[in-house]
């Protein structure tokens, strides 16, 4: 028989620690699950395989093949529904959040950020995959355990719903041959972040005396955020005596931005690789940056604002690529930041999210 993908599901928690070399009860995630609707899924089990090189007294063929060991990889692609769930797996990313005033109502705004007095400080998250068969009871759930959020992708289109893809590296697989449904439940379309709700500045360039972009603040056709933590790889932290890396930090992070503009006329252009003159200047164009999406409703009757989500970075270096001209279309260009460190005192980008959830009993406003 035939499976439809549909019956399966996918949920994530914040961890209070490392699991290690210690025991995962999964019972004790029972309310901490999130569970959040996916497009697609491919979260699964990577193994350490390797065939035996070729040994005199063998055939021209194989011999032997082993196993060194296995780790988690792989992740979602999600339509960003900003109830709840979603900030749990932002905090995955950033590594660190703190709550901000509301602006009105009873909503709340968690902004998530890279703590700046430990840029390497990142949650262990868990991670559950159930896979359908055709016969219930055969269906599988597997268990992944110590694993790092080491991209984040928020794609904002010309109209219809922000969607996220997001990869993970983690230490340990383990699997339960049951279908786990515990957690929250599943965040309805009224949270959905919309593109046609969304706004899009750009401090240097527009709204300021000389500016290129016009009072309108230019038009974009499309917005993609690239959030990348480079996770040190799993066979750099394999260690005598185990089967699973021992540890994953990241090595560096960064952001990239990438937008793409509908050509009005040349003064952005002319600005990024003129600087306004007629020469080609080496002066880098640099701004702030804030984008943003909204569901489409208000929170509720008593909430004067809707669910949202902020990006903001306030160091962006940009570049624009040349302008391709094709007949029988219109002239668009691609605009891509580069999100840069700046000054340590000062944060490097954050994620201001507003909805009603008060984060601090998932313990994700306090230091992982």
């Amino acid at each position: 028989m035939s499976t439809p993908s549909q019956r399966g599901h996918i949920a994530w928690a914040v961890q209070s620690a490392k699991v290690g070399d210690g025991t995962f009860v999964a019972g004790d995630y029972d309310t901490k699950w999130q569970r959040h609707r996916a497009e697609s899924v491919n979260l699964g089990v990577n193994d350490f395989y390797d065939v035996l090189p070729q040994e005199v007294g063998g055939t021209l063929f194989a011999n032997s093949s082993y196993k060194n060991g296995a780790f988690v990889a792989g992740g979602a692609r999600i339509y960003s529904r900003l109830q709840s769930s979603i900030g749990h797996l932002l905090y995955g990313a950033a590594g660190y959040a703190t709550a901000a005033t509301a602006a009105s109502g009873a909503g709340r705004n968690t902004r998530f950020m890279v703590k700046k007095e430990d840029e390497t400080l990142m949650p262990w998250m868990a991670l559950r995959k159930y896979t359908p068969a055709a016969q219930a009871a055969s269906g599988l759930t597997e268990y992944f355990i110590d694993c790092k959020v080491n991209m984040l992708t928020i794609n904002v289109p010309a109209m219809g719903p922000t969607m996220m893809e997001f990869a993970v590296i983690g230490r340990k697989p383990i699997n339960a041959q049951d279908e786990s449904a515990t957690g929250s439940s599943y965040e309805s379309g009224a949270g959905l972040a919309h593109s046609c709700k969304g706004e899009i500045e750009l401090d240097a360039f527009d709204g300021q005396a000389g500016d290129v972009l016009g009072t309108t603040g230019g038009r974009f056709t499309s917005a993609q955020i690239m959030i990348a933590n480079n996770i040190s790889q799993p066979d750099q932290q394999m260690v005598i005596g185990s089967y699973h890396p021992d540890d994953l930090v990241p090595l560096s992070r960064s952001v990239q931005i990438r937008m793409i503009y509908k050509w009005t006329d040349a003064k952005l252009y002319k600005k990024l690789y003129y600087n306004g003159g007629t020469d080609w200047s080496p002066i880098v164009g640099n701004s702030k940056v804030r984008i943003k999406t909204a569901s489409v409703d208000k929170i509720s009757v008593t909430e004067t604002n809707p669910y949202s989500m902020e990006f903001v970075a306030p160091d962006v270096d940009w570049t624009m690529a040349p302008p391709q001209l094709a007949g029988n279309n219109l002239l668009f260009t691609e605009f891509t930041g580069i999100v840069k460190g700046g000054n340590l005192n000062s944060a490097t980008w954050w994620i201001d999210l507003f909805n009603t959830t008060d984060y601090t009993s998932a313990g994700i406003l306090s230091t992982p």
